[in-house]
């Protein structure tokens, strides 16, 4: 225990004792002065400890001030300026970002749904049907009663017809207005239906908003004729809605895939069918011009991506060339045998310069390698032109020397009959 929790025992035993002897003796000035004694050193122990109390409350203070102030110190300094002012750019940074990337979202999402596109004319139209409605309704009513009033006065009439037709303009502003934004509306659904595919069958859409398939085509073509839905397309049976170019893009190289299958479906179908009455020579004719025709092509579609005209024109006039003889060969089968090298060496060597040549071409740096090589590659187009120019006219000759023999025969008939001119005997027969 302290001196002063002592001393306060000390004078609660002398207060005690003195109180016993007041009440026994009646006198209380000791007891007083022993109450005034016990305050006063109550008091100066309290006023003690309260002294203490607020000393360390004060030094607890001063070092928490003293510690504040260091670290304010330290955080104004400028370590905390640069800090503070890299996470401001961070943070404007972090909201340009996000306003960009709204931005381009709404970019983004206008290219396929332009929602303002159309909304705008329906709320203006709407706007002008009330005020016309607003400023000629009341007038009209006002003309009607003065009819009753006035019958035959003209101006009363004439006035009420003009109020009448701006009124029913207002009406017919009105109806528009609604009608336009009622189809905005059904465009968010029809948006909200397609997005996730990029398609959606018409037929879905009408059980969706419960309209007629019919009116909702209408609906579609109107929303892509005004550019809500920019790059919306309808398939050729107008039976589905393409939200995007990209997904119209995939229809129509499936549509044009389905349809470049059903051809060949249906020409071997026709091959097979005239196959059936065909010989083995025949067959064998038959598949050499379809060959033959398979490499026109091929060379064509190489001289399409070639844009100079000088080689272009060299393939132009070897197309022709080939076109010739194989619709000789179709004429005269016979002429088969002539056809093995062309078909099985010069043709497939022909595609291979004509479609290196097309890669050389497409090089955006051509060295002179390349420039002799394409050089080295006309000039053996030239060769092999005169070459299949060559095989037509020999695959031609028999026809030619035939149609001679066939000449000469005819003029020596005709001369032993005498009808021919200087030579005609009258009275002769043709028997």
């Amino acid at each position: 225990m302290s001196d002063n929790q002592k001393s306060y025992n000390d004078y609660g035993q002398e207060f005690k004792s003195e109180l016993e002897n007041a009440l026994n003796s009646g006198d209380f000035s000791g007891l007083n002065r022993l109450v005034t004694d016990t305050v006063n050193a109550a008091v100066s122990g309290v006023s003690d400890q309260v002294n203490k109390g607020v000393a360390a409350v004060q030094s607890g203070i001063y070092q928490g001030m003293g510690s504040a102030n260091g670290q304010r110190t330290v955080q104004s300094g400028p370590n905390m300026t640069e800090q503070w002012k890299l996470q401001k750019e961070k943070e404007r940074a972090a909201i340009k970002q996000k306003a960009a990337k709204l931005r381009e979202q709404r970019k983004q999402l206008e290219r396929i749904f332009n929602k303002g596109a159309g909304g705008s004319s329906g709320t203006v139209l709407q706007v002008l049907g009330g005020i016309g409605i607003g400023l000629n309704a009341l007038p009209t009513l006002f003309m009607i009663l003065a009819i009753f009033i006035i019958p035959f006065e003209q101006g009363v009439i004439g006035a009420f017809l003009f109020f009448a037709i701006m009124s029913g303009i207002g009406v017919g502003m009105l109806g528009k207005g609604t009608a336009i934004k009622a189809r905005i509306k059904r465009a968010q659904r029809y948006f909200e239906m397609s997005e996730q595919n990029g398609y959606v069958n018409i037929s879905e859409l009408a059980a969706a908003v419960q309209q007629k398939e019919s009116d909702v085509l209408k609906d579609l073509e109107y929303l892509i004729r005004i550019g809500v839905f920019p790059q919306g397309h309808l398939d050729a049976q107008k039976k589905c809605f393409m939200l995007t170019d990209d997904k119209y893009q995939e229809y129509s190289e499936l549509t044009g895939e389905r349809a470049r299958l059903q051809a060949e479906e249906e020409a071997a179908r026709n091959r097979a069918a005239v196959d059936d009455g065909l010989t083995e020579e025949q067959r064998k004719v038959r598949t050499v011009i379809e060959e033959g025709r398979n490499y026109i092509t091929q060379i064509r579609l190489a001289n399409d991506a070639i844009p100079g005209e000088g080689f272009s024109e060299k393939l132009y006039h070897m197309e022709n060339i080939l076109k010739e003889i194989f619709i000789n060969l179709e004429k005269k089968p016979e002429q088969l045998p002539k056809m093995h090298k062309l078909m099985n060496y010069y043709l497939p060597t022909t595609l291979k310069l004509v479609n290196a040549y097309k890669d050389f071409d497409q090089m955006s740096i051509q060295g002179k390698d390349v420039t002799d090589a394409k050089g080295e590659i006309e000039n053996t187009i030239d060769t092999i032109n005169a070459a299949f120019g060559e095989l037509l006219n020999k695959l031609f000759m028999d026809t030619a020397m035939d149609v001679t023999t066939d000449a000469q025969v005819l003029k020596t008939m005709l001369a032993k009959e005498g009808l021919t001119e200087g030579g005609m005997e009258y009275g002769s027969g043709l028997g």
